[in-house]
Parts: C-alpha cells; structure tokens; sequence
C-alpha cells in the first residue's frame, strides 16, 4: 500500500519516491477550473431567467394586464390556496366567488382583517350556450355581462385582481373563462365599504330646489291647517270649499282624461260610465310594467328562463294596453271635443295650441324633475360593492338630458343604451303620439267615417309588417330572453322595442276602439247578440293567454328567425285587440264577473299614483339593485316578495311626488285654463 505524504513542497510515498509540485498545481487547478466554471454557468442562467422573466412581466403589465400580479399579492394568495398551513384561510376561500356572477360575501370577507373584497364586472366572450333554449349563430358568440367578487389578501390591490383571479383559476375551473378588455375593478376594505361619485354643482342644486319644494308644500300644509281651523263667518258654500276635501278626478299619463270622465256620448246608452273604471285599469297597468321591470333588470342568479320566469317577463306585453288604452282616451275626447260649438266657431289654431300646451303642463315639471333627480342626485343614494355600476346608468344623461326635454329621446340617441332616463321611452312615443297620430286619425274619421277606419287599419297592418322586416334584417331575439347578450338586446330596443314606427300598432287600436265606441250601431249588435258578446270574451281570453305562454317553446326547442320576427311583429297589436274587444262589451254595459272587479274602489287611490309612479319606479328598481352586496337567486316566491317590495317603495314615493309637485301644479293648471 503506497502512503503520499506532503513534505517540505515534495509529494513522496512510502518509498521515499519525489513527485514535483507542478504535478499538484494542474490537479488542483483543473479541480478549481471546473467548479468556477459550473458557479459562473450558474450565475449566467440565473440573470437570464431574471431578465426574462422582467421582460415578460412589463410586456405583459403593458400590453395587457390580465396577466400582472404583484409578488406579495402572489406569495399571500398561493398560501391562502394552501389551506394545510392556516385552517383560517379556508374561511377566505368560502367568502370569495368561485364562478360567474358569484359575488360571495363581503360582510365575512373584511371581518378577516388582513383581506380585501374586489368586484369585476366586464362582458364575456367565445363561446357559451343559453340556458333551456337552443343556441342560434351568430347569438352564442355575442358579449354578456358578468359579475365576480373576490376575496383577497389585503397585498392585493385592483392592478393585481385579474392576475389573482387567473390563479384562482386554476383551482376553481369555474373562473376560467374569457373576458373582452378593460373590465371594471373595485376593491374595497372595512372603511371604504362603497364607491360613490363626488358631489358636483349639478347635484347640489338639485337637493336644494327638492328642498326648496318641500319647504313650500310644508308651509302651506300648515297655512291651510291654521285657516281650517278658524272660524269662518262666510257661507257655507264658502266654508265648505276651504274646509272640505273635494274630490279629485284620477291622474293618469293622458291630459285629456278628466275631460272624458265628465262627458257622455250621444249614442244612447253607450257611455264611459259603463266600461270598467280608468282608474282601475290605470293601477294593473302600473303594476304590470313596474312587474315587467323588475324582473328584467335585476340580476337574478341563475337566470329565470322557467315557465315562471317567462311568464312574468311576458307582461311587458302589457305595454301595449297602456298605448290601446290611451289612444281611445285621446281619440274619444278629440271626438267629443270636436262636435262642441266652441270647436266649431272658435279659432282652429287656438284649440289646438291649448291641446299641445294642456299636454306639455300636464306632464313636463314632475317629469323633468324625475329626470333631473335621477341624473344628479340618484348617484348618491345606494351602496355596496355593485354600486359603481350605477354610474353606467346616468352617464348618458351627460349628453342626452336634453333628448329627455323635447320628448324626442325614443328616436335620438339611437339606442337604449344611450339614453337618459332609457325607461322614459314610452313618454316619448305617447307625446309624439298625442301630437301628431291622433288627431290625424280623428279629423280623418270626422271627415269620413270609411276613411278613418280604413287609415287606421292601414297603419297597424303597416306597423306590423315594419317591425316583422326590422324582426328579420337584424335576427332579434325575444325580448324575455333573460340570457340575450348585450349587444342583442340594444339592437332589440333600438330597432324594435322602443321606435313609435314600431309601437304605433296598439296605439291605433286603441283609435278604432273609439271609432266603434261613437258608433251606434256596433254597439246595438253587442248588446242584442249574446252569442257575440261570448265570442269576445272567448277570442279575449285564449288570445291572451295564448300569446303569454307560448314563448315556453321558445326556451325548450328553440324558435327560428322568421317565427321570432312574427311573434315581437305580431304579438303587440293582437294583445291589444284582445283587450279592446272585451272592453268594448264593457262600454256596452256588460263584461261580467271580471267588469264588476275592475269597478270596486279599492285601487281608486292609487290611480292618482300611476303617472308617478310610473316615472320612480325604475330608480327604485336600481337602487335596489345596484346596493345589494350579492345576487338575487330566483325562484316564484323570491320575485314576489321582491316584486311587493319594489311596488310597496314605488308607491310610496311616488305618493310624495304627487302631494309635493304633481298636485299642486296639476290645480295651477287647471287655474291656467279655468278647468274646473
């Protein structure tokens, strides 16, 4: 066995047998050599990696920032994931959202102190299916709206919540899905529970004119107190006038109503003391389009494609009735007006100055105030992680309040989506209606009788076949398709829902229900032919209800584009009809069971609502809406209860409005004109 020992710069062995020390020097240099090479090879592919790594995080930061996240936000959110290390950290995971539109819970979410709650809200793109129905191209590759809320930890800021999101991705598969651009982003901590736009001048003159109109009806409500209150040494005719409420003709969307609640016809025994009361029809109305609101514009999770579902979001067939019912309010009084004498030797031009002016006092102040209110003060009264949605709504009213002013906001902006106040529409289409459509059709009727009927007819048959070709050109949907995307919906109200070419229809209805209301003999036959008078009712009812729920086929087979375009082209003017020829019989002194309901005076007090009613109902829906901190889950009982509470709100509001503003201009009105 050879033994090396190092001795005086000599390697010898056992045998005393010298090495020289350069033998040494190119061993260990070669042994050194080696390991600088493998730590420098390491160093080299360490900056790399670096350098890559920073390339592809500002690239990706830049171009697109899905893909940012910040290395504590990271670090905190995977050990979050790891839920071995902290059993606390599973309480995170359940408090966050973990698919589309789950918006978990924001309460528990900042009780855990070292979180925050963070909202995205965007529109979906590729590839997704309606629920219940059949997926029809182009409709399935088309934007929808989505909502997620997370709950991250407190490292976590908005530029870090898509790239947070993309992890969690990965272990909720639900949250993998693609999303267009720039979507929304809040986030919020236990101290800044809610994000609401500043206060501007706008906003601080409206508060105080709403302050200012309070302040005024408050003092008179106490001026009028004390003068009750003193005796009066005058008559009691006098007296009486103070001191007694007197009653009040109903308030309903239509300035010549009033005038034809106080007169008869002259065809015998026809008379609008026999058709069912206004005011009750006004009150179902109302409730139908607050209804049809609601359940359009609340985000249900999941979406109410169920035969409950579509049938409630049927009744936004119930527009119709309110363009039939008031298009025979308006013909019927400009009939009745029109064979007065002082029609027939008073000035033309001033008859009809007075008609548009009657109508502009009638409805523009507490209109425009609503609209004011809505743009400048709604802003800041909701709350809650979904509230900065909100400013979507009134950020049109920047641009187009003024749309709102000439009653022209159905036609200009083109779409829904730009609209001020977008639920006004229907104001719109009735003054334009009022203005120009009726008294059109009237004098054609005055002038001959086979004209006017013939005009008519001619109209709704034109309408029809406008809105079929509209239908068809741009393949729209039903409107109560809870699932339309986005876009397709704003085509649908822009080409369809809401243009008075396309709502005329029922409108003229209502017109040649007039012109059969003035028509003696129609109405001879109704009230000798009983066979008929079943016949209405029987053509009334499977009409109705026919076109309410045949649209559960459209969820579970699917319609094609030519059936669609003739149900939205079709649907209106016939459910119109369908009212108008049992009302008819009603006019005639009959109906039955259903006309006798319809005359009880339990809803007599909420007529005088419906106009306000109508104008609040949408900022209550939103407000409601936009301050609840998670989704409404659908069901047929939980749209009732929330359906009662949007009404019960509406109501309650609108009362405010009609004692404060409504009112009292509606008597400085009738003052204007010495209506009494």
């Amino acid at each position: 066995m050879i033994q090396w020992r190092v001795l005086n710069g000599l390697v010898t062995t056992s045998g005393n047998s010298p090495i020289f020390i350069d033998s040494c020097l190119s061993v260990c240099l070669s042994v050194w050599l080696s390991k600088f090479l493998s730590i420098f090879l390491f160093l080299i592919q360490t900056i790399i990696i670096i350098i890559l790594l920073f390339c592809i995080g500002e690239s990706s930061s830049s171009s697109s920032s899905s893909l940012y996240i910040s290395n504590h936000c990271e670090l905190n959110l995977k050990s979050i994931l790891n839920t071995n290390l902290n059993p606390k950290h599973f309480d995170t995971l359940t408090y966050s959202g973990k698919s589309i539109n789950d918006l978990g819970n924001i309460d528990y979410c900042l009780k855990q102190e070292t979180t925050v709650y963070c909202v995205v809200h965007g529109s979906l793109t590729g590839d997704f299916q309606r629920l219940g129905g059949l997926c029809l191209e182009p409709t399935c590759t088309k934007p929808s709206s989505f909502n997620v809320g997370l709950c991250l930890p407190d490292e976590c800021q908005e530029p870090d919540v898509l790239g947070a999101m993309a992890i969690l991705s990965g272990h909720f598969p639900t949250l993998a899905f693609n999303y267009s651009d720039d979507p929304s982003i809040r986030c919020y901590t236990e101290t800044n529970r809610t994000s609401r736009p500043e206060l501007t001048l706008g906003s601080i003159i409206m508060i105080l004119i709403t302050l200012m109109i309070f302040t005024l009806v408050l003092f008179g409500t106490i001026l009028q107190y004390l003068n009750i209150q003193q005796p009066s040494s005058t008559s009691e005719s006098t007296s009486s006038c103070i001191g007694r409420k007197k009653r009040t003709d109903s308030i309903d969307v239509e300035s010549q109503q009033h005038l034809l609640a106080k007169l008869n016809t002259s065809t015998g025994n026809l008379s609008t003391e026999n058709t069912p009361s206004s005011k009750i029809i006004q009150v179902f109305l109302a409730f139908s389009i607050i209804n049809t609101y609601t359940s359009f514009t609340t985000p249900f999770n999941p979406n109410p494609n169920t035969n409950s579902g579509l049938n409630v979001s049927s009744s936004n067939l119930l527009q119709s009735q309110f363009k039939k019912y008031y298009g025979f309010l308006v013909a019927q009084a400009l009939l009745q007006q029109m064979e007065k004498t002082s029609y027939l030797e008073g000035s033309k031009i001033g008859f009809w100055a007075k008609y548009i002016v009657h109508r502009l006092l009638r409805l523009s102040p507490l209109y425009y105030f609503v609209v004011f209110f809505f743009w400048k003060v709604s802003p800041l009264l909701g709350s809650g992680p979904l509230w900065f949605e909100y400013e979507v709504i009134t950020k049109s009213c920047d641009r187009f309040w003024w749309t709102n002013l000439l009653y022209v906001n159905s036609i200009y902006p083109l779409t829904m989506s730009n609209e001020c106040a977008a639920w006004t529409w229907y104001l719109s289409d009735d003054f334009l209606f009022y203005v120009f459509v009726a008294p059109l059709f009237v004098a054609a009727y005055k002038h001959s009788k086979t004209l006017g009927f013939s005009l008519a007819i001619f109209g709704v048959v034109a309408s029809t076949l406008l809105t079929y070709h509209l239908d068809v050109v741009y393949e729209v949907l039903l409107p109560i398709d809870y699932t339309t995307p986005r876009n397709i919906a704003a085509s649908f109200a822009s080409d369809i829902y809401q243009k008075p070419w396309c709502r005329v229809g029922a409108y003229l209805v209502g017109v040649l229900l007039a012109y059969c209301h003035d028509n003696k003999l129609f109405v001879a036959v109704v009230n000798t032919d009983r066979h008929l008078r079943h016949a209405f009712y029987a053509f009334s009812a499977f009409t109705s209800v026919f076109l309410t729920f045949i649209t559960a086929s459209y969820f579970n087979q699917g319609w094609s584009i030519h059936s669609t375009a003739f149900y939205n082209a079709a649907s209106h003017p016939l459910y119109a009809v369908a009212a108008a020829v049992y009302l008819f019989t009603c006019m005639a002194g009959h109906g039955g069971c259903l006309a006798w309901f319809l005359e009880r005076p339990l809803f007599k007090p909420l007529a005088t609502l419906s106009y306000a009613a109508y104008l609040v109902h949408a900022i209550v829906v939103w407000v409601i809406t936009f301050s609840a901190s998670t989704l409404f889950a659908y069901s047929t009982t939980a749209f009732i209860s929330l359906a009662t509470s949007v009404l019960a709100i509406t109501f309650f509001f609108a009362l405010i409005l009609h004692l404060t503003i409504e009112k009292p201009l509606i008597n400085l009105e009738k003052l204007f004109f010495k209506i009494n």
